[in-house]
C-alpha cells in the first residue's frame, strides 16, 4: 500500500493546517490539502481526522508492495503552537535532568503554563549565553502521535516553522542575524544563529485591523529592543512573508535596512511544506526523538560495528584460553609458597580509625569561606535559614553542604543558585526542592539547595 519513500508534511499555523505528501522527491499535488481551524486542541483534532480520511479517500497512487521502513511524518508549528522563554546562563544546568529541572522552574515562575507531560527543549546555545527553551504541549504532542499511527507514518520530527527557515536560508546559517516572520494575523521575532532560531516575541493580530496592528507591533519592538541591547545596534532585519496582510512600520525606523528573504517557488503549494520539505537538519529544539527511520548510512555503520565486535568477542575467547592455561601454571608453582601472615584489624579499631578521619575533616572545614560564598548580593533578595555542613568522609564521597532558604521569587531563587555556584571554593550547587509558603503574606519560595565544594 505504500510507496518506500512516502513523506507527510504538515504545517500547523495560525487559522489553518497545510496537508502535503511527497514520494520519490516529487509532490502527490492531488494530495495537497489544508483546512482551515482556531488555535484550539478541539479544532486541531477535527482536522487531523479530517485530513487522515481525506488521504485514504484517496485513489492508489503507487506500489502495492509493503515497504521496508513505514512512512515519516514531519511537522512545522507556527508561533500560536508552542511557548518558551529565554533562560539565563546557569553553568550547572547545561545538559541533562539539571538543565531540565531548572528550564522547567525558570519558564514556569515566568508565567508559562506547563501542565505534566509537556516537552521542554534548549537550543544550542554559546557559552556563558542565554538560551531558549521551547514549550510543546503534550497534548499537541499526542495528537501528533495519533495522526502519524491513523496513516501508518512514524512522527519523525516537530519542530517551529522559524528553525525551518532558519536552517534554510544561508544568510541565517552563517552568521547572526534577527528575522521577522510574517504568518497569517501573527508575527514573530528571531535571533539566527548557525541555523538555529530563538524566539525574542511574538505578536497576534486581526488582519482587519491592521492600523492596530501597527501599532502594537511598534510597541513589541521596543519593548525587545529595552530587553536586548543587540537590537538597538541591529542594522538590518531579514523578513519572509507567509501571509499578505501584515503590519510594517515597526521596521521601517531608525534607519534599519530591511531585506526580503527570496521565496520559494510556491508550485502552487503552501510555502512552509515547501521549505519543510527542503529542510533536512534535526533542530535542537525538536522534542521527537532521533528519527526512527535508519538511513542506508545509519545500516551500514550498523553492520559493521556488529562486524567489529563479532570479530572481538573470537579473539577474547581465545585469549581467555590463554589466560586460562597461564593461571593454572601459577596456581601450580604457588602452591609451594606460604603468603606472609597479614594483620587483621579488629573491629573496634576500625570504629576508632572512622571516627578519628570524621573528627579531623570537621576542624579543617573551612567555615568562614563558606559562609562568605553563600552570602547573596544585594540584588538578589534570599535570607539563607540553615546551613548543614557534610564534611568529607574516609570513603572519599565529597564535601557538601545543605542549606534552607527563603526568596521573594522563583527567579531569585534561580539567580541564587547560579550565583552561588561561581564563589569559591563551591563547584556546583543542585536545587533539591522548592514550595511557595501559601500562608505567609507575602508568599516566598522556600528552597533546599546542595552545594558540592572543594578546598
Amino acid at each position: 500500500m505504500w510507496p518506500d519513500n512516502h513523506t507527510f508534511l504538515v504545517s500547523i499555523g495560525n487559522g489553518g493546517v497545510d496537508f502535503g505528501v511527497r514520494r520519490g522527491g516529487q509532490w502527490l499535488l492531488e494530495a495537497t490539502q489544508r483546512v482551515e481551524i482556531s488555535n484550539d486542541l478541539a479544532a486541531l483534532d477535527a482536522a487531523l481526522s479530517d485530513l487522515v480520511s481525506f488521504w485514504k479517500a484517496l485513489p492508489s497512487t503507487g506500489s502495492t508492495k509493503k515497504p521496508l521502513f513505514p512512512p515519516r511524518l514531519r511537522v512545522a508549528l507556527g508561533s500560536g503552537w508552542f511557548d518558551g522563554g529565554m533562560l539565563p546562563w546557569n553553568p550547572v544546568a547545561i545538559s541533562g535532568e539539571t538543565s531540565q529541572a531548572f528550564a522547567h522552574g525558570f519558564l514556569e515562575a515566568s508565567g508559562v503554563d506547563l501542565r505534566p507531560g509537556d516537552a521542554i527543549c534548549l537550543n544550542e546555545g554559546d557559552y556563558q549565553k542565554p538560551r531558549w527553551a521551547a514549550a510543546y504541549s503534550g497534548e499537541v504532542l499526542q495528537s501528533l502521535q495519533r495522526f502519524a499511527v491513523e496513516l501508518g507514518a512514524v512522527l519523525d520530527s516537530v519542530q517551529p516553522l522559524a528553525t525551518v527557515v532558519a536552517g534554510h536560508y544561508s544568510v541565517l546559517v552563517s552568521s547572526s542575524a534577527v528575522l521577522a516572520l510574517y504568518e497569517k494575523e501573527a508575527i514573530s521575532y528571531w535571533h539566527c544563529r548557525r541555523g538555529e532560531a530563538s524566539l525574542l516575541g511574538a505578536l497576534a493580530f486581526d488582519a482587519h485591523s491592521i492600523e492596530v496592528a501597527d501599532q502594537e507591533s511598534r510597541q513589541l519592538w521596543s519593548r525587545l529592543q529595552l530587553r536586548n541591547h543587540a537590537l538597538l545596534e541591529a542594522a538590518q532585519l531579514h523578513y519572509l512573508e507567509m501571509s499578505s496582510a501584515h503590519p510594517h512600520s515597526a521596521l521601517t525606523k531608525d534607519g534599519m535596512v530591511l531585506s526580503p528573504l527570496p521565496q520559494p517557488a510556491t508550485q502552487n503549494l503552501p510555502q512552509a511544506l515547501l521549505l519543510l520539505a527542503q529542510s533536512n537538519k534535526k533542530a535542537a529544539v525538536d522534542p521527537i526523538a532521533a528519527s526512527h527511520l535508519p538511513s542506508v548510512r545509519h545500516a551500514t555503520a550498523l553492520l559493521l560495528v556488529i562486524a567489529v565486535m563479532a570479530s572481538l568477542l573470537f579473539g577474547l575467547g581465545r585469549v581467555e584460553k590463554l589466560k586460562e592455561g597461564v593461571d593454572q601454571r601459577l596456581a601450580l608453582a604457588r602452591t609451594h609458597q606460604t603468603p606472609p601472615p597479614t594483620e587483621v584489624l579488629s573491629k573496634q579499631d576500625q570504629q576508632r580509625i572512622r571516627a578519628a578521619n570524621v573528627a579531623i575533616g570537621q576542624m579543617n572545614l573551612p567555615v568562614a569561606k563558606l559562609l562568605k560564598a553563600l552570602q547573596p548580593p544585594q540584588d538578589i533578595r534570599v535570607a539563607v535559614l540553615s546551613v548543614e555542613f557534610s564534611p568529607e568522609t574516609e570513603k572519599g564521597a565529597g564535601s557538601s553542604l545543605k542549606l534552607n532558604a527563603e526568596s521573594r521569587s522563583g527567579e531569585e531563587m534561580v539567580r541564587y543558585a547560579a550565583y552561588v555556584a561561581e564563589r569559591k571554593p563551591i563547584i556546583e550547587t543542585n536545587l533539591l526542592s522548592h514550595e511557595i509558603v501559601e500562608n505567609d503574606a507575602v508568599q516566598p519560595y522556600r528552597f533546599k539547595m546542595e552545594a558540592l565544594w572543594r578546598d
